[in-house]
């Protein structure tokens, strides 16, 4: 059950149990639309890049890492949505820009981090 969309209490029961949003309509807007995929094509474009990257640099083995820790990411970000559902409901959009924003800088931070500090494998 959520709160009503005029923010009254009044209950109505979840879509298909869908993940609800607080202050999402039933269909998103298409900003959603342009920032989900903006920021999938970005983290496709990181994960080919470094795959190519890992390949020509150091073993070709090591780019099966790369390629690992994305779908570990997605299905860690999956199965934390699962589990608590009722995380985005209060707050939920600031809340998903400020995890974007986030990833965003944790990536250059990474990939800094690894420009200063090679990875040495022999």
């Amino acid at each position: 059950m959520t709160a009503g969309p005029d923010g009254s209490g009044a209950q109505q029961p979840a879509v298909g149990g869908a993940i609800v949003v607080e202050g999402w309509r039933k269909q998103p807007h298409a900003g959603l639309y342009a920032a989900l995929f903006l920021a999938s094509a970005g983290l496709l474009t990181l994960e080919i890049s470094l795959t190519r990257l890992f390949s020509f640099t150091i073993w070709y083995h090591l780019t099966y890492l790369t390629i690992s820790m994305a779908l570990l990411g997605f299905s860690a970000s999956g199965a934390v949505v699962a589990s608590y559902p009722d995380l985005f409901r209060s707050r939920g959009h600031r809340r998903l820009v400020s995890l974007v924003v986030a990833g965003a800088i944790l990536t250059l931070v990474a990939l800094v981090f690894f420009a200063r500090f090679p990875l040495d494998v022999l």
